[in-house]
């Protein structure tokens, strides 16, 4: 069984309370399989991150950038990778985006 679960930063413009459910992440971390992915803007993101996965032990953690257009995922992870890596997680892209690009369904 693998599930992967993707809480939202705040910057989804999400109240905490809709972004974040402490029991249910909690539980899914003692899960094996589950991963967890976060989409990230900037590296101030990642303080964010951190903080879920010290509370919750959310691991493994996988960061996401984010993008809705070729030309910004090829921004993006450049400002991430190395904050990412030194922190141990993995860093991934938004490869349905830089394919189809914002077209939903995809």
């Amino acid at each position: 069984m693998r599930f992967n679960v993707s809480p939202k930063p705040a910057h989804s413009g999400d109240p905490a309370a809709r972004r974040l459910a402490p029991r249910a992440l909690t539980a899914l971390a003692a899960v094996p399989g589950t991963a967890f992915e976060f989409v990230c803007r900037s590296p101030e993101d990642l303080a964010e991150v951190a903080d879920v996965v010290e509370r919750h032990g959310t691991a493994p953690v996988w960061v996401m950038s984010e993008g809705q257009t070729p030309d910004e995922l090829s921004l993006r992870p450049a400002a991430l990778g190395d904050a990412v890596i030194a922190r141990g997680w993995n860093l991934t892209t938004r490869l349905h985006v830089a394919v189809w690009g914002d077209r939903r369904g995809k």
